[in-house]
């Protein structure tokens, strides 16, 4: 079936002319939405630009209330750091030690037992639950001892440097007085506790020394148990004394011999052998003779050496005895004095908490800080205000 061109023209017409009515309704609608649009923009400003620092600005100018801050810095010493021991390696080790003990007083500073020593001194719960904190600031009664140690690190702070060594502390409360009050017994307990750190090792030390001088004083009895032992059983004081006087008697007695050997051979000239002056010389003789023999068994000359008389054998186990108990005078002695040495050391301080910037009074609350923080929040707000306000305009421009 044929259409009429004239049909076909208006129907070409019709339909050219609804995209344009479309377009027209579409400008309509989005010209609304702006309109509406820019009121959501000025509530929305002033619900999260303008109510966050309008909150801000009450809080900080008419709640919260003013942080004192007392500040206050210290190093661990020890008393035999002063010099260079031992070249570089000696430096190290010393440099490597104050690092450890200036950890060590860093932790013990942010930890649960420096609450506790802290608090046998001063009433922490009284001092950050103070009429004058704010309800932020405020520790809220009744207060477990978790509670107060989660407090304690958000009002008491310690940084160690480890350019310098140096620890810095610092404590805020709402008063000038409590402020320099607490910094004060944490300096003094942070001295005690190194203090007793530092005490246990030189207690060990002290230990280890008794115990030297215990094993030393063992052995001495021992070696002269020992060697008093051997004197009873030889019957003699002092084996080298008596072997020494047996010697000089033998000497003796020799010069005595010659000394009647010649008298001998001068009363033979002019005597007769039968003569009772020669027969009794001879018998005095023959008698220094056997005395001589007898004596020279004993100290081991002559023939006699199986004798047990101070024989070589004697001597030789009395020098070992003796040697023993002469080493064991040296090592008892020398035990001795390395127990005095150690005692002496543990009587004084080898490791101490050095204070060069003591703590002061404060003059001024340092927190808050007021204009930063409300600027802080103006600039956090306008970045959240914006970036919703993008989103927003993304959105509805998709679905339009």
């Amino acid at each position: 079936m044929n259409m009429h061109p004239a049909k076909i023209s208006e129907a070409s017409a019709e339909q050219s002319a609804l995209p344009d009515g479309l377009s027209v309704g579409r400008s309509a609608r989005r010209a609304r939405a702006r309109r509406k649009g820019g009121w959501a923009i000025f509530f929305s400003a002033i619900l999260l630009i303008g109510g966050p620092i309008g909150v801000a600005t009450w809080f900080y100018t008419t709640v919260a209330a003013d942080q004192y801050v007392s500040e206050f810095k210290l190093s661990v010493r020890g008393a035999d750091r002063g010099g260079d021991a031992g070249g570089g390696g000696g430096s190290a080790a010393v440099i490597g030690a104050m690092i450890a003990d200036a950890f060590v007083v860093t932790e013990l500073i942010n930890s649960r037992q420096m609450v506790s020593d802290v608090g046998k001194d001063i009433n922490l719960r009284e001092i950050f639950a103070s009429p004058k904190s704010d309800f932020v600031a405020r520790l809220n009664l009744p207060a477990t001892q978790e509670d107060l140690v989660g407090h304690w690190k958000k009002m008491v702070a310690a940084h160690f440097d480890m350019l310098t060594g140096i620890v810095t502390v610092t404590v805020r409360t709402f008063s000038p007085q409590e402020s320099l009050q607490v910094a004060q017994a944490v300096a003094k307990a942070a001295d005690q506790a190194v203090f007793k750190m530092s005490e246990r090792a030189r207690q060990d030390v002290v230990r280890f020394a008794d115990e030297e001088v215990a094993r030393a004083e063992s052995k001495l009895q021992a070696s002269r148990a020992a060697l008093r032992d051997f004197r009873i059983q030889e019957q003699i004081m002092d084996a080298n004394k008596s072997a020494a006087a047996s010697g000089d008697l033998v000497n003796k007695l020799r010069e005595e011999l010659s000394r009647m050997n010649q008298e001998l051979a001068t009363m033979t000239r002019y005597l007769a052998s039968s003569s009772p002056q020669v027969q009794v010389l001879k018998t005095r003789i023959s008698s220094t003779e056997d005395e001589i023999a007898r004596m020279s068994r004993t100290i081991g000359e002559g023939n006699g050496r199986n004798s047990s008389e101070l024989s070589p054998t004697v001597l030789a186990q009395f020098d070992s005895l003796n040697s023993e108990m002469t080493i064991a005078e040296k090592f008892y002695s020398s035990a001795l004095e390395g127990r005095q040495k150690a005692q002496s050391n543990a009587d004084r301080r080898s490791t101490y908490v050095t204070l060069f910037v003591e703590p002061s009074l404060p003059d001024a609350p340092l927190f808050p800080q007021r204009f930063s923080s409300i600027l802080i929040i103006a600039v956090c707000s306008l970045t959240g205000w914006f970036l919703l306000l993008l989103i927003v305009s993304s959105v509805r421009d998709h679905l339009l």
